[in-house]
């Protein structure tokens, strides 16, 4: 089985709908913005951030949303305001574009738009008697069929959002493996 993932699926909804096609990981700020905070738990609490400012009506409400979401103990739970603040602001410097569209509470809506992404491969896979798992927004598929899986992906994210949404895979399915290359043989053995 293998993974294939949507990146920064809401993320990227959110973008299409601003006109603008995401590229790279929209998370990663590579500023050290938080003295003493390490670049990926970084990355981590801005995507939470994000993700919680789109589904939240109010500033106040994410920050404390996202501050409720970590269990006690955890650094995030001491982060005040105005840190929080200097994450967002790094976060729109590089995707200005979303700023007039956090706060607004959009969740619902793009978990529909996800849900008919879903029912588009899934039903694809189905009519061919092939079992495909999807895990939040992303979906697990035998490792034969992961090309197949990914421009799936593509046709029902362009049928949804009126684009092909980006897609990451920490491994390559077989059916992405040049049949020549020296490792192919190793990879199917």
């Amino acid at each position: 089985m293998v993974e294939v993932d949507f990146r920064g699926l809401h993320i990227s909804l959110l973008s299409l709908e601003a006109g603008v096609q995401l590229t790279g990981d929209p998370y990663d700020v590579s500023d050290r913005l938080l003295g003493g905070v390490p670049a990926r738990l970084q990355r981590d609490l801005i995507k939470k951030l994000v993700l919680t400012a789109i589904n939240a009506g109010t500033k106040d409400a994410a920050f404390k949303g996202l501050r409720d979401g970590f269990s006690t103990g955890h650094a995030a739970k001491t982060l005040t305001n105005v840190q929080l603040e200097t994450l967002l602001a790094a976060f729109l410097e590089r995707s200005p574009h979303l700023a007039g569209l956090l706060f607004k509470d959009h969740g619902v809506r793009l978990m529909y738009l996800d849900s008919q992404i879903s029912e588009w491969v899934h039903r694809h896979f189905s009519d061919q008697g092939v079992p495909v798992l999807s895990v939040h927004d992303s979906y697990l598929i035998d490792y034969t069929r992961v090309g197949e899986l990914k421009r799936v992906m593509a046709v029902a994210s362009e049928a949804v959002a009126g684009a092909a949404l980006p897609t990451a895979n920490e491994y390559l399915g077989l059916d992405e493996w040049d049949p020549t290359a020296e490792h192919f043989q190793d990879y199917v053995a």
